[in-house]
This record gives C-alpha cells, structure tokens and sequence, in this order.
C-alpha cells in the first residue's frame, strides 16, 4: 500500500524569471464603487487608499499587514451590484490573479455566499499555487456556519481551501470595528511561514511563540462555547477565540473531505512547493536535453536539494529523507514525444510533516506506603 502522500506533476509550461514565491502574499478581492481594475500590490493602508480602495476596505488590508503579511496584491470585481456580486463577476476578478503573481493565499474579505464560495473553490483548483480563505458571515451562529461549511466540502478545490470564523473586533478610530476573520488568518499564516521558514506550519494556540495570536485584538464579535466548536471544526471551520484574554486561531483545517489534505498546512505545503520548483526550473529554459540525460539529472538534483531543505527544516517526514520525498526526471517519464515536443518532465512525491492537533498526557498519582 502506497504511504499517504501528496503528488505534485510538472511538466511542460515554465515560469517567467520573475515569478514571485512569497508564500505569505494575500490576494484580496472585492467590490465597491472605486479601486484599481489590475492587481495592484500595497504593503500598506495608505498604498491601498492612493490606489482609490475605499477606507473601510483598506484598513482591513492594514490588519492583513499587521498581523503578518509581508503584501497584499488587491483587486476590484466589478458588480452591477457590489452587495451582491454574481459568480460570473468574481470569476472574471479572480482570472486577473494569474499564476505569474505567485503564490499565496485568495479572499473575498466579509463575503460568505454560494457565488463567492464557488468562485473561490474554482480559482484554486485550477490554480496549485494558491489556497482559499473563506469568511462566515458576520454575527453567523453555528448552525448557519456549519451548514454552509457543509454545502461545500465535496467540491473541487476545499481540499485546499479554509474556512474561518468568528470575526475579531479590533481598535478603531474612536469606537472598535470589526475584521472578517480572513484577513486576521492571512496575516497569522504569512507570520508562521516567515517564523518557521516554510508554509508547513499551523499559526494556532501559542507554541511558544503566540503563533495563532491575534495582535491588539479586542475580541470576537462571536463567544462560541465548547460545544459549538467542535461542531464548526468537525465541519471544517477554523475559530477564534479568547485563550486566557488573547483571541487566538484555534483550529488549521481544510473544509475538504479528503482525509490526506485534511489539515490546512498540507495543502498550503504543496501550493509552496508547486510554486518554488516551478520557479526553480526557470533557469533550464532552452537547454538541450542530451541523450545522455545529464540535464534531466541537473533538475533531479535541484529539486531534491530543494526538498532536502524542507526535510531538514521537518517539513517533510520521514525516518530518512528517501522516506519522506522522491524525485523523477529521467528517460522513464521523459519519452522521445516529450523530448521531441521540448518538455522536461520532474515527477515529485512528498510525505508531509502533520501538526500536533491532540497531546493526551495520563498524570497517575499514588500515595507513599
């Protein structure tokens, strides 16, 4: 039986030199009546508001960035109607954020409907190098989030896709406003990734260093007791809340079905190493592929370095590093119509590294005879 493991093919179409490989990059989608048309990269409120994104909006893009996230690449859908944008109009939105942008995690901040849920599911099941973020809706009980959570498990795309919740209030300018939880989760995965060194890491609890901790939080809009919880994660929803008085993502899970991709990390994992082996093979554009498969072993040897890196860091597992990753690229998956149509082809299988979800401790007492 072959171990659990996630298989990333490549092959054919390389990227241009300047493909971005920032995994912690939040692509920001929404609607209302100004903002740019083109992804448009801020890195801070007032880069989102000289870009004509309206204020409210941009100050959710400055929580993104305080919590962690290096850039926030933003984009406007339009919508005959901004409260209510169809699928058609997101989609088209959503295409703008080519694979040329790079990797990284895909909102539409406060949205939690079918239209942008199914939107978001697509882009990223056509995209490897991109994750969803998907927002409940603000004040949402259990049930209803639940529930929607639910609706969409089985499509194509949740493996790789995340829903958060309650929404987190924070200061404002002279009352507190509230934060789709999206944003906050974007910015604490950007702030694991550049903590850790790779993006297989679960921002949640503390671990020493207030991983899931949501900075200059106030609290959530929603109290969701014991019960509930386990109901939201047991349908694939992630939750803030207070630890102790600091709010704190608790949970880091796929809303898939899928059990191999059932942790977020996972599928966050593969959408990094799609995105930097891509990015890594650049360098072979126009290379003759010899007979004597010298160039084929050159981009096996280049991702297997790649790889033992993220072995090194236990990212990946394994007893042994030819435990936890395998890479292909020789005559067997390299035919004569594939060299004679140019194509090299590296087949990669990585074992990835889980995240502690339960530590069970059995204390026995005894008293002194």
């Amino acid at each position: 039986m072959v171990r659990p493991q996630v298989t990333v093919n490549i092959s054919g179409e390389l990227p241009v030199a300047s493909l971005p490989t920032e995994t912690g990059t939040l692509f920001f989608v929404y609607a209302g009546p100004t903002g740019p048309l083109t992804p448009t990269r801020v890195t801070s409120v007032a880069e989102a508001e000289a870009a004509d994104v309206p204020t409210a909006t941009a100050l959710w893009i400055g929580d993104a960035l305080t919590q962690g996230a290096p850039e926030v690449i933003v984009v406007r859908a339009e919508a005959v109607d901004p409260g209510a944008v169809t699928e058609t109009e997101w989609n088209v939105a959503l295409d703008l954020l080519t694979p040329s942008h790079g990797p990284g995690q895909v909102a539409t901040p406060g949205v939690a409907d079918t239209a942008a849920y199914t939107a978001l599911l697509a882009h990223v099941d056509a995209n490897p190098h991109r994750v969803a973020f998907l927002d409940v809706g603000e004040g949402d009980d259990a049930t209803t989030i639940s529930t929607a959570a639910a609706a969409i498990a089985a499509t194509a795309g949740a493996e790789r896709a995340g829903v958060f919740g309650p929404w987190v209030s924070v200061p404002g300018s002279g009352s507190a406003r509230t934060v789709p939880a999206s944003v906050i989760a974007a910015g604490l995965a950007a702030r694991g990734d550049a903590t850790v060194g790779n993006s297989n890491n679960a921002p949640i609890f503390d671990q020493g260093r207030g991983a899931g901790s949501v900075s200059g939080a106030l609290g959530v809009v929603t109290d969701f007791g014991d019960t509930d919880v386990d109901t939201l994660y047991d349908a694939g929803v992630n939750v803030f809340r207070d630890v102790l008085g600091v709010v704190t993502l608790t949970g880091w899970k796929s809303v898939g079905t899928d059990p191999v991709w059932r942790q977020l990390n996972i599928g966050r994992l593969t959408m990094e190493v799609s995105a930097r082996i891509s990015a890594l093979m650049y360098q072979y554009l126009g290379s003759p592929i010899d007979g004597q498969g010298i160039l084929l072993s050159q981009v096996e040897g280049d991702i297997a370095g790649y790889l033992l890196d993220l072995y090194t860091a236990d990212a990946l597992f394994g007893a042994t590093a030819d435990d936890a990753f395998t890479v292909i690229a020789d005559f067997s998956n390299n035919t004569p119509t594939t060299i004679a149509n140019g194509e090299v082809h590296a087949d990669v299988a990585i074992t990835a590294s889980t995240a502690a979800e339960q530590i069970v401790i059995n204390v026995v007492t005894s008293l002194a005879s």
